[in-house]
């Protein structure tokens, strides 16, 4: 870890080990090389029944993970999974035995990748639980628009008097006489209003939890 000298105000992370009544902050990949410690990656797997169909498995995974990439498998090996779905920015993946009906969900342990895991798994019980035919549900990698959901919560909000135009990086409303513009790059929101400012802010962080991957969510400012 010192290899770069810390600059202020940047934040230090290690392993803190005590050593001949010295306190020395390592990296965790140091460990092996300067104490006599090592560190280990565990890699979990949890497997449960699933006999519902594809469709519905991403559709459910899809509410709580946002993005996910779906694989199928071409192979006459029965060994193999029919489909890898890989979720949470890859951090777990779902191996689909579709003809023993089973599904594996696999991820290296971790506080963080635990917690997906659970939600995961509750997402595959909940599909198994609540059947819905195919054509009830709605295409799970066709992403929504996110800058006409906004323009559409912020119609509906505001009512049919506001003016709303979109222009190459900008939504900019006006609303009783009262001006705002929201910046698509940095979702930065300039006001004439304080009321209106924190009204539009409250709908920007609703909308980005709402439509936007789970491990990509940005604080709106």
């Amino acid at each position: 870890m010192a290899m770069t000298a810390p600059g202020d105000g940047r934040i230090l992370s290690g392993v803190l080990i005590r050593r001949n009544f010295n306190y020395h902050l390592m990296h965790a990949d140091d460990l092996s090389a300067y104490t006599d410690l090592s560190n280990s990656i565990l890699t979990q797997r949890e497997s449960v029944f699933y006999s519902g169909t594809i469709a519905l498995l991403l559709h459910n995974l899809q509410q709580v993970a946002g993005d996910v990439n779906c694989d199928e498998i071409d192979s006459k090996d029965t060994s193999d999974p029919t489909h890898i779905i890989k979720l949470f920015d890859e951090r777990i993946r779902v191996l689909v035995y579709y003809p023993q009906h089973v599904a594996i969900i696999e991820w290296t342990s971790n506080p963080v990748s635990d917690m997906f895991a659970d939600a995961t798994l509750a997402a595959i019980l909940h599909a198994q639980t609540n059947p819905v035919p195919d054509k009830n549900l709605a295409k799970w990698n066709v992403k929504p628009n996110e800058v006409e959901c906004l323009i559409k919560t912020l119609t509906e909000l505001c009512g049919d008097k506001a003016v709303i135009g979109k222009t190459a990086n900008a939504i900019e409303l006006k609303v009783d006489g009262k001006e705002a513009k929201i910046d698509l790059d940095t979702m930065h929101i300039s006001c004439t209003d304080q009321l209106l400012h924190h009204l539009i802010s409250s709908v920007c962080q609703k909308m980005m939890n709402s439509l936007l991957p789970v491990c990509n969510l940005t604080v709106v400012k």
